[in-house]
C-alpha cells in the first residue's frame, strides 16, 4: 500500500480515537470452486427491526474526505484488518467505547459515503450500503440511543464473498472464522444449522451454515453458505469447503437474533467447543469435522 494510503488511514483512525491495537497479518487462500444452481431455504437471515421512519439527514461537520480510489482502498483495509481491535467491533466501532454520534457521521463523511437516517421513539439509526471492488456488498446499520446519542449495537452484513474470483479470502481476512477465533478467544458457543435446496441438485449436496456466540461481549457472527455432501454423517471443513458467501455481524444490545433453529456443536457431533477451536486455529486440514445429519430433527 502506498504512502498516501498510509497517511489516509492514520487520519482515519485518529478520527475515531476509538481503538488500538496490533495489526496481524496472513490467513491461507482458497481454491475456487463451482457451485451448483440451487435456491437455500432455512438459512440464516437478518434480524427483524421495528417498524421506521425516515429522519432528516444530518450534516457532519467539515472533515477531511478521501478520493474515491483512497476510500476504496480503506475500505479494503477495514474488511482486512477491522481496525484491529483487541475487543470484537466492526470496523474499529464498539457500542461499549463510548462512540458518539458524531464520530460515526465524520468517518462516513471521510469514506465518502452518506448513510440513512431513520429516527425512531427512542433511537437513531445509521444504515449504509458500502461496495468494495464492486462485488463485495457491507449493509451497516448502527443503533444509537436518540438522546444520549450514544451507540446502542451495530449490525452488518458482508455479501458477494463466494461467486467472484477476483475476491479472495484476504480481501476480508479480520472477518474469517479463524480470524475470529485467534483475536477473540474461544466462543461461548459454536452453532450448526443445515439448509436445503428446494430442487434436487446435481452433486447431492447439503448446505451448512454455522455461529459464533461470544455472550459476555454481546458479540454473535454467523457464516451462511457452504455445502457438503449430504449423507447421514456431514462430513464438514470450514476452511475449507464451497466457499462462504456471506458473514453476518451482530454486536451489542437488543439485536434480534435469527433464527434460533441451530444446534450446538455438542448436540451434533463427538467432540466438544475446545476441540473445534482448536483445531479451527490449527493446520487448515485438521479442522474438519462429522456432523450427526439425524440430530437437526429435519
Amino acid at each position: 500500500m502506498g504512502k498516501s494510503i498510509n497517511n489516509a488511514i492514520s487520519v482515519l483512525f485518529l478520527l475515531w480515537t476509538l481503538t488500538s491495537c496490533a495489526y496481524e497479518s496472513g490467513m491461507p487462500s482458497q481454491s475456487t470452486s463451482t457451485r451448483p444452481s440451487v435456491t437455500i431455504v432455512a438459512t440464516l437471515s437478518p434480524p427483524v427491526l421495528p417498524t421506521q421512519t425516515e429522519a432528516p439527514t444530518i450534516t457532519p461537520s467539515p472533515q477531511p474526505t478521501l478520493t474515491k480510489e483512497h476510500a476504496q482502498e480503506v475500505i479494503g483495509e477495514l474488511l482486512a484488518k477491522n481496525g484491529s481491535c483487541i475487543e470484537p467491533c466492526f470496523w474499529g466501532f464498539n457500542p461499549t467505547a463510548d462512540v458518539q454520534e458524531a464520530q460515526l457521521l465524520n468517518f462516513f463523511t471521510y469514506i465518502r459515503e452518506k448513510p440513512r437516517i431513520i429516527q425512531e421513539s427512542e433511537t437513531v439509526q445509521h444504515v449504509a450500503s458500502i461496495g468494495f471492488k464492486e462485488r463485495i456488498a457491507i449493509t451497516a446499520t448502527f443503533t444509537f440511543d436518540e438522546k444520549l446519542h450514544s451507540l446502542l449495537n451495530i449490525y452488518a452484513a458482508i455479501g458477494g464473498l463466494y461467486y467472484y474470483p477476483e475476491i479472495t479470502s484476504a480481501d476480508w481476512e479480520a472477518f474469517r472464522p479463524e480470524s475470529i477465533l485467534k483475536a477473540y478467544g474461544k466462543p461461548s458457543s459454536v452453532e450448526f444449522f443445515l439448509s436445503y435446496p428446494t430442487e434436487p441438485t446435481t452433486d447431492q449436496t447439503i448446505g451448512y451454515d454455522f455461529r459464533f456466540r461470544y455472550e459476555s461481549e454481546k458479540f454473535v457472527i454467523d457464516y451462511t453458505g457452504q455445502r457438503t455432501l449430504n449423507q447421514p454423517n456431514l462430513y464438514i471443513c470450514p476452511l475449507k469447503d464451497r466457499f462462504i458467501e456471506s458473514v453476518f455481524v451482530y454486536l451489542g444490545d437488543g439485536l434480534k437474533i435469527k433464527p434460533t433453529s441451530g444446534k450446538s456443536i455438542q448436540d451434533v457431533s463427538s467432540i466438544s467447543i475446545d476441540d473445534f477451536y482448536n483445531a479451527m486455529i490449527g493446520n487448515i486440514n485438521d479442522a474438519c469435522f462429522y456432523l450427526d445429519r439425524s440430530a437437526f430433527g429435519n
